[in-house]
C-alpha cells in the first residue's frame, strides 16, 4: 500500500466522486466524514484559520483508493502559547462527530500503520508541534493506528463529549411505552395544546431557496433562547451562518435535510435543524421564541421528526454532543467521544505536560471548595 499526501484544492475538488464511494462502503458511517461535509467545512472556515494547510492522506493498493485521513494544519492558540497543530479537517468551530479513518472493510490495520510508518507521513509529523485527534470514539480505527505508530511519543486522551441516541421502534405507540409516565403525559398535552389553536403549523424546510430566511429564523431564535435563560452559546449566526446555509443546501439537494418550522400566525416560532444519513436522524441545533415554552415546542418538533424518521425507515435519533437533561428524558443511552494530543517534539510534550498540572490543581481547588 503506498500513500499520498494531497495539499491542493484542486486535488481535493477532484477526489469527490472516490471519496464518496469510499466512505459509503466503510464499515462506520459518518455524515462528517463525506466529501461534501468537509470541503465545505474547509471552504466556509479556512480564512478564519491561522495559516490552514491542507494534508489529506490518502492510501492506495494496486492504484485503488483504499483508505483517506482527512487532515489539515494550522497555527493555533494554546494554554501556554501557540502551536502548529495537526488535525481532522471539521474540526474547528463545527461539531464534527465519529470521526475515523475512511477505509474500505477489507483494508487490514496491519496495511495502515505500514504506511503511516513511510517517510512521507513522518515528514508530515515532523512539519508539526501536535497531532490532536478530536471527536472519535475510544475504539476507532484512528485510536488504534496512532497509539501504534507514536507509542513514544507523550500523549494526553479525555472525554470531551457524550452523545445521547436513541432507537428508534416502529412505532409512535411502541417509543411511547418507552418513556416515563410524566414524559408521555407532556407530551400529550403539549401536542393537544398545538393542535387545538389553529394559527400553529408544522412543516419542512423543501426549497432551496427558503433555506438562507430559515438558518437565519434558526440562529435568530437560538440567541433568544439563550439570552432568556442569560447563557452564551458558540452557535453564532456571524461565525457559522454561511457554512451552514451552504451545508443545507447540499443535503436537501441529497435528500440528507431534515429541518422542521413551526410558525404561528405566519410568524416563525421555532425551528429544528435535523441531517438524515445511515437510517439516522442526526438532531443538529434548535431555536424557539421563548414566549412559546408552554407548548414545548422542542419536544414536539422532536417528536415529529422521530415519526417521519420511523416512517422512512430510520432506527435511530441522535442528540449529538451535549449533554443537557432535556436530551435524558427521552432516552439514557449515551456514545462517549474522545480527543487525544499526541506531542510531536518537546515543546509541546512540554505543554502537555503544563496542561495536566495545570488541570490537577483546577480539580484540587474545586474538591477544597466543595469541602467548604
Amino acid at each position: 500500500m503506498k500513500i499520498e499526501i494531497i495539499s491542493s484544492e484542486k486535488d481535493f475538488t477532484a477526489l469527490q466522486q472516490d471519496w464518496n464511494a469510499l466512505e459509503k462502503a466503510s464499515a462506520d458511517k459518518s455524515i462528517f466524514l463525506t466529501w461534501d461535509w468537509m470541503h465545505t467545512w474547509w471552504d466556509a472556515y479556512k480564512e478564519k484559520l491561522n495559516d490552514p494547510r491542507l494534508h489529506i492522506v490518502t492510501f492506495y493498493r494496486q492504484d485503488k483508493l483504499a483508505a483517506i485521513l482527512p487532515l489539515f494544519s494550522h497555527n493555533k492558540k494554546e494554554s501556554f502559547g501557540p502551536l502548529r497543530c495537526l488535525q481532522f479537517l471539521g474540526t474547528e468551530f463545527e461539531s464534527s462527530d465519529y470521526l475515523d479513518i475512511i477505509g474500505a472493510a477489507d483494508v487490514d490495520n496491519a496495511e495502515l500503520v505500514q504506511a503511516l510508518k513511510t517517510q512521507m507521513f513522518q515528514q508530515l509529523l515532523a512539519s508539526a508541534d501536535m497531532l490532536i485527534v478530536s471527536n472519535a470514539f475510544a475504539e476507532a480505527r484512528i485510536a488504534s493506528l496512532f497509539a501504534t505508530i507514536l507509542a513514544n511519543r507523550p500523549a494526553e486522551s479525555r472525554r470531551t463529549s457524550v452523545c445521547p441516541y436513541l432507537p428508534l421502534p416502529e412505532s409512535e405507540e411502541i417509543l411511547f411505552k418507552q418513556l416515563s409516565k410524566n414524559m408521555k403525559s407532556t407530551l400529550r398535552r403539549t401536542r393537544n395544546k398545538i393542535n387545538k389553536d389553529p394559527d400553529f403549523s408544522i412543516g419542512l424546510v423543501e426549497r432551496s431557496g427558503d433555506i438562507p430566511e430559515a438558518i437565519e429564523g434558526l440562529f435568530r431564535l437560538h440567541a433568544m433562547r439563550f439570552d432568556d435563560k442569560n447563557q452564551a452559546t458558540k452557535f453564532v449566526a456571524g461565525q457559522r451562518g454561511d457554512f451552514h446555509k451552504r451545508i443545507a443546501a447540499r443535503w436537501l439537494e441529497q435528500e440528507r435535510l431534515r429541518f422542521y418550522t413551526v410558525t404561528h400566525r405566519q410568524k416563525a416560532i421555532g425551528f429544528l435543524y435535523c441531517y438524515y444519513y445511515n437510517h439516522k436522524i442526526l438532531y443538529m441545533q434548535a431555536g424557539f421564541h421563548p414566549e412559546y415554552g408552554k407548548y414545548g415546542l422542542g419536544n414536539q418538533l422532536m417528536l415529529r421528526a422521530m415519526n417521519d424518521g420511523m416512517n422512512s425507515g430510520a432506527d435511530e435519533f441522535d442528540f449529538m454532543r451535549g449533554n443537557e437533561p432535556y436530551k435524558y428524558k427521552w432516552t439514557s443511552l449515551f456514545r462517549e467521544l474522545y480527543t487525544t494530543r499526541y506531542a510531536l517534539n518537546g515543546r509541546a510534550a512540554r505543554h502537555i505536560r503544563l496542561q495536566a498540572a495545570l488541570g490537577k490543581a483546577k480539580a484540587l481547588v474545586k474538591k477544597l471548595i466543595r469541602k467548604r
